[in-house]
């Protein structure tokens, strides 16, 4: 899980340029990545992400933007739901799957 309840974004549908921020493990590439796509957000209106529930149907992710409208999504994993919201953003997304494989 990347994005934790707080954590408030733009959504821009392009891809950030983040050289100038750290990051400790490699990005993801995936060929599947909707780069562009923002998903059911609406571009140039700030998110905040502020509840994670665990329903029958997945994970309940709710936001709330500036004007304190609710916007709330269901995802099949945290996985799926880091990817939306990455691509909403433009933001990589750290491959955790081989950073921790390589602990081992």
């Amino acid at each position: 899980m990347h994005y934790i309840i707080g954590t408030t974004f733009m959504p821009t549908g392009s891809p950030t340029n983040n050289s100038g921020g750290l990051r400790s493990v490699s990005t993801v590439s995936s060929s599947t990545s909707k780069r562009g796509s923002t998903g059911p957000f609406k571009k140039g209106v700030q998110y905040t992400l502020y509840n994670i529930e665990m329903t029958d149907k997945g994970l309940k992710y709710v936001f709330y933007d500036q004007r304190r409208d609710i916007t709330e999504v269901i995802f099949k994993s945290s996985k799926e739901a880091d990817l939306a919201i990455a691509n909403a953003i433009g933001d990589p997304l750290p491959d955790y799957d081989s950073f921790y494989k390589n602990m081992l």
